[in-house]
């Protein structure tokens, strides 16, 4: 939106106006700057900020009128703070949800309006969470189902009514499982 295209580089974040590029980094001791310049993951949300996930520095949320960054990071004993700083993966859902991929703690989701996230993490006790908490892709299909690719765990699919997910992993004997 708004005529920009958005890079994430190693380097910050870069948005293109069709002429150059301004860069956006990290500034030590200036907290309206990126918390990171290793950017791994960018989407935009139905009114238009822009998400930026880093590479162990948080989340991030452009807010485009004053031209800075707010920032998402972990928060020891803050059970609705983002649970990991690692960002693998961003998606926003038909709801205009944002989903949140970490490195070590899961999924996180993130609701429009709200500033509190909810979190899924495997489980070793439960079949019905999800299979590695180590977040690779999220996809939300036609119907609305959201998959989630881990790594390590095999691909799962969330369904949200029951708040449960079922697993889909790789069986030598059984020709139609995924591979």
């Amino acid at each position: 939106q708004k005529g920009f295209m958005w890079f994430g580089t190693r380097n910050g974040l870069n948005r293109y106006d069709g002429v150059g590029f301004k860069v956006y980094e990290f500034v030590y001791g200036d907290s309206t700057t990126l918390s990171g310049n290793f950017i791994n993951a960018l989407v935009e949300d139905s009114v238009g900020n822009l998400w930026v996930g880093t590479l162990d520095a948080g989340l991030n949320m452009y807010d485009r009128e004053k031209d800075i960054f707010i920032r998402y990071q972990p928060k020891a004993g803050d059970r609705d703070a983002l649970s990991d700083n690692w960002i693998s993966e961003l998606y926003r859902d038909s709801n205009n949800n944002l989903w949140i991929g970490t490195e070590k703690e899961g999924l996180d989701l993130l609701e429009p309006g709200s500033k509190k996230f909810k979190h899924f993490k495997k489980d070793p006790l439960s079949n019905s969470t999800l299979s590695n908490n180590h977040i690779r892709v999220i996809f939300e299909d036609a119907k609305a189902n959201l998959w989630v690719g881990t790594y390590g765990g095999g691909l799962d699919l969330f369904y949200r009514k029951e708040n449960r997910f079922v697993h889909h992993r790789h069986d030598p004997d059984d020709e139609r499982t995924i591979s």
